[in-house]
């Protein structure tokens, strides 16, 4: 398993992170994260620092519309 790197304060697209969530079960960590749009949701910690997860899901409706 890789360094814990500490996400607490920081902003991935339209995510900021409030508070490490929970431990996923393979030992990633999870963060509890707060969208521009006012909804909340835990995600990857991997995911955000890749990229891959930018926001609640707003983005993509957005994108669609």
């Amino acid at each position: 398993m890789g360094k814990f790197i500490d996400l607490t304060g920081k902003t991935f697209g339209r995510l900021a992170i409030i508070s490490l969530a929970e431990e996923y079960p393979w030992g990633r960590p999870h963060w509890e994260c707060l969208c521009v749009c006012g909804n909340k949701v835990k995600t990857d910690g991997r995911f955000l620092r890749e990229g891959r997860a930018k926001s609640c899901g707003c983005l993509h409706k957005e994108v669609a519309a």
